[in-house]
């Protein structure tokens, strides 16, 4: 009994690094799955990998921030995402938002690390909520606290260019349905009244946009929400975008491409006349959770709701799928 009651404690001791719980929007631990095995996690001051069931500490991240004055504290790290296996970013910064905040990556499966100060021209001392990794190309880095921007890179986050401004408005995120449908969400001021909102496609080709909820008519409103505000709108998302998913099948009549059975238990079958079939699965946060190249998707391990599949073509065009796991 005693030696169960210590091991408890032991385990307790070392896993409370997984248990951070952030608030005031700013994310929590996330998950990245290589395989069916192995899967990543992001804790408190950790990045972890756990193999087979076994968890085993990757990197410590012990970085002291400026807190005002000639006070500090130690960064949390407020995000994780990444681009495949071996390319993640990881956002450190305060437990709340709001204070300086600092971008890492590694390109090596964490093995090396390296502070990413390429954003700083755009962004002095902000504090970044959220890094967001729509696909290999494209990362968005969504900063600020009463004068919000998102940053854009199209080049793996090489250079970042200053996508929306906003003043008294501070944006958090995307919930996305499929390349024509981003609903940003955020909160005006501090946290007052909270919003969601689509960006039209143009927009993403464009620079210094100047978006606001009250210069969108179809933006939807949740006052008195604030900072629980995302739970509230990825239902909201969740919902518009089954609105536009078949209930049988997705066929994609250009590249000849069949997705089946959609909606079901989290098993789907890509049929298609070509070989050249390279394919990555998304929940609705726009975050890479499986990829492949066989003609089956599996996500029956993961919560019902929607997520999207794009696959790639070895002449570099894309086809996208929305999937309904029920």
């Amino acid at each position: 009994m005693k030696f169960f009651l210590l091991s408890a404690i032991f385990f307790l001791l070392n896993s409370s690094d997984l248990m951070a719980q952030r608030y005031l929007n700013v994310r929590d631990s996330t998950t990245y799955s290589i395989n069916s095995n192995d899967t990543i996690i992001a804790g408190k001051y950790k990045i972890y990998k756990k193999q087979n069931g076994v968890l085993t500490p990757i990197h410590e991240f012990n970085l002291q921030i400026s807190i005002g004055g000639n006070f500090t504290e130690r960064a949390w790290i407020r995000d994780f995402d990444f681009f495949d296996s071996q390319k993640w970013f990881v956002l450190l910064g305060r437990s709340t938002v709001g204070g300086n905040s600092v971008l890492y990556k590694t390109t090596d499966a964490g093995l090396n690390w390296q502070i990413d100060t390429s954003y700083y021209s755009a962004s002095i001392n902000r504090s970044l909520n959220q890094v967001q990794v729509i696909d290999a190309q494209n990362v968005f880095l969504f900063d600020g606290y009463y004068f919000s921007d998102v940053l854009k890179t199209n080049n793996g986050g090489q250079t970042w260019q200053n996508w929306i401004s906003s003043v008294f408005t501070n944006h958090y995120g995307f919930f996305i349905c499929d390349s024509n449908n981003y609903y940003l969400w955020g909160t005006e001021g501090d946290g007052f009244q909270s919003y969601m909102f689509k960006i039209p496609p143009a927009v993403f080709t464009q620079l210094n946009n100047k978006v606001q909820c009250n210069q969108n008519p179809d933006c939807i409103e949740a006052p008195g929400i604030g900072y629980d505000s995302e739970t509230h709108f990825k239902a909201i998302a969740d919902s518009l975008c089954a609105q536009t998913v078949s209930n049988n099948e997705l066929d994609n009549l250009n590249n000849g491409v069949k997705i089946y059975p959609n909606p079901s238990v989290g098993i789907y079958k890509i049929e298609s006349d070509r070989s050249d079939l390279d394919w990555s699965c998304y929940n609705v946060f726009g975050q890479l959770i499986l990829f492949g190249t066989n003609n089956f998707v599996d996500i029956s391990s993961y919560p019902i709701g929607v997520y999207f599949l794009r696959i790639k073509y070895s002449n570099g065009k894309y086809s996208s799928f929305q999937l309904i796991k029920n």
